[in-house]
C-alpha cells in the first residue's frame, strides 16, 4: 500500500477503533463504510471514508492537520 494509503487507512482506523463506547454508539463500522454491502472494506471504500474524515478535520481546508484542528479547537 502506498505511504499515502497507509496515512489515510490509519487516520480510518484510529476513527474507527476510539474506545468500545463510541463504537457501540455508532454501530457497525464495517457497514457504515461498505458501500457495495459486500461485508468488507475495499481500499476504495477506505480511501473515500478517510478523504471524508480529513475533510471533516481540517475546517479550514488546507490540506494540513495541525494540533488546534485535531483537538476540535
Amino acid at each position: 500500500m502506498p505511504m499515502f494509503g497507509r496515512w489515510m487507512a490509519s487516520i480510518l482506523a484510529a476513527a474507527m477503533m476510539s474506545g468500545s463506547a463510541l463504537a457501540a454508539s455508532r454501530g457497525d463500522p464495517v457497514k457504515k463504510f461498505d458501500t457495495d454491502n459486500d461485508g468488507t472494506l475495499d481500499h476504495i471504500e477506505v480511501r473515500k471514508a478517510a478523504m471524508a474524515l480529513f475533510a471533516r478535520l481540517d475546517p479550514d481546508h488546507d490540506g494540513t492537520l495541525d494540533m488546534r484542528e485535531l483537538r476540535g479547537d
